[in-house]
């Protein structure tokens, strides 16, 4: 008899045991989830310099695979794929889609099988990204310079966010921007641009010295540690465009993330540029960001599908 109460006695003593260890481990997972967490977090909000690698580029893509192949190549030839965290997106996804991104060696491949238009996979990407920079481009931006260009710009491009608060960093190419250009509608140099126009910064591609056509709208950063020269001007004075660009990961989350959920259950094919342009604007809520852009590295270059 006190032989069985005493087993009793031991086995009731193990049970609390093993309810105390499975509650410290419990708590310990707990503890160790938020600290994972609170060190992604940090690592999406810290300010840091130029690891090419604390940028994740999201490629979007839709039922174009001569474009895409085309943009592919000229990614790996610039090194752009090994340099960068690499992400692709694809719309109305299907085993073709799965197998171009595998020859390039891309192992994260996101994307469903209808096309969900540009809203929600932006906003899908924006929140799966948790390295520092996020780097938007859609699949007909193809690489038109070198690697130790990528490396300079990229490494500005980070800089400026940095040192100079500024929220997104336009990356099309200066010389070879391709075509069409709507923002310019066929505006040449001996143009002169009004004082109120949207794209002062695109005046660029068609100007050698676009600060002189708008004094005060347009800051030079040339010098300081910075390799390129820059333009720098508020969302107001350059408003939002699609076009192949990078900016801090937190400004994504916080500011544009929310921007565009408005208008996501209300309509999810109503363009994010629509949205984004509106909210440039004197009275919107990004009057006073700060947008860049300087000698670029990309063409838009659509081929026949």
């Amino acid at each position: 008899m006190r032989s069985k109460e005493k087993r009793k006695r031991l086995n009731t003593k193990r049970k609390r045991l093993n309810t105390k260890r499975k509650l410290r481990n419990y708590r310990r997972t707990v503890k160790n989830a938020k600290r994972r967490n609170k060190n992604t977090k940090r690592r999406i909000g810290k300010k840091r310099g130029g690891n090419l690698k604390d940028i994740t580029m999201h490629m979007l893509c839709w039922k174009s695979p001569k474009t895409v192949k085309n943009t592919l190549e000229s990614y790996k030839k610039g090194n752009l794929l090994t340099s960068v965290n690499t992400t692709i997106y694809f719309q109305e996804r299907d085993d073709a889609c799965d197998a171009l991104a595998a020859e390039y060696g891309i192992e994260k491949v996101m994307g469903t099988n209808e096309n969900l238009g540009i809203l929600l996979a932006l906003l899908e990407m924006i929140e799966k990204t948790t390295t520092p920079y996020f780097m938007f481009a859609e699949c007909d931006f193809e690489l038109v310079e070198g690697p130790q260009d990528v490396s300079d710009i990229l490494g500005d491009a980070m800089k400026l966010i940095n040192e100079k608060d500024v929220k997104v960093v336009r990356l099309i190419d200066r010389k070879k921007p391709g075509h069409p250009l709507y923002s310019l509608n066929g505006k040449n140099a001996s143009t002169k641009f009004e004082k109120g126009w949207p794209y002062k910064l695109e005046t660029m591609h068609v100007l050698d010295n676009p600060e002189t056509m708008f004094p005060g709208d347009l800051t030079v950063v040339d010098g300081g540690g910075f390799k390129r020269k820059w333009y720098i001007c508020t969302f107001v004075h350059n408003i939002w465009s699609n076009q192949i660009f990078i900016a801090p990961t937190k400004f994504m989350k916080e500011t544009i993330k929310p921007l565009l959920e408005k208008s996501k259950n209300a309509n999810k094919y109503k363009g994010v540029e629509s949205i984004l342009t509106a909210e440039s604007s004197p009275t919107g809520a990004l009057k006073d960001g700060l947008i860049a852009q300087g000698d670029g590295l990309f063409m838009h270059s659509r081929l026949n599908r």
